[in-house]
């Protein structure tokens, strides 16, 4: 019985290492389309990344950052987001209208908003970014990959 149990630990942290992988694989090729769209004179803010397991939403989130600013763009600092958020009384932990993210966007000084979602479950999971203007309203690019 202990071989049996041991067994599927170790199937199930094969798994999880990876799915790990693969969304790790979704983000850097939904990233690249993103900044394949972006002048590098452009101020960021990064929206809330729905999910419903909140670790995938904080690891895109937090991983989307640091991908933008190793590629050096300006990144607006999340505290700034989390002000203003609460300031309007808007609530990014689902989905949210357009209009009011991109309102942040514009009162935390950026030009561009990234915002997205996964989406699916098992492996039909997909990784949703947009990039919105704050200025125009207007869907500048979109990006969805599978892990």
């Amino acid at each position: 019985m202990d071989t049996y149990s041991r067994f599927d630990v170790e199937i199930e942290e094969f798994t999880t290492l990876e799915r790990a992988d693969s969304i790790e694989n979704a983000l850097k090729n939904a990233s690249q389309k993103i900044i394949s769209s972006l002048p590098k004179n452009k101020k960021i803010a990064i929206s809330n990344v729905s999910a419903e397991e909140k670790d995938y939403s904080d690891f895109i989130t937090g991983e989307l950052e640091v991908i933008l600013l190793d590629a050096g763009f300006i990144v607006v600092d999340r505290r700034q987001l989390d002000f203003i958020r609460q300031e309007q009384n808007i609530q990014l932990s689902g989905d949210v209208d357009d209009n009011e993210i991109i309102s942040i966007g514009r009162f935390s000084g950026a030009n561009t908003v990234i915002t997205g979602a996964i989406n699916g479950s098992g492996s039909t999971r997909r990784l949703r970014l947009r990039l919105l203007d704050v200025e125009t309203s207007q869907v500048i690019t979109a990006s969805s990959e599978r892990f």
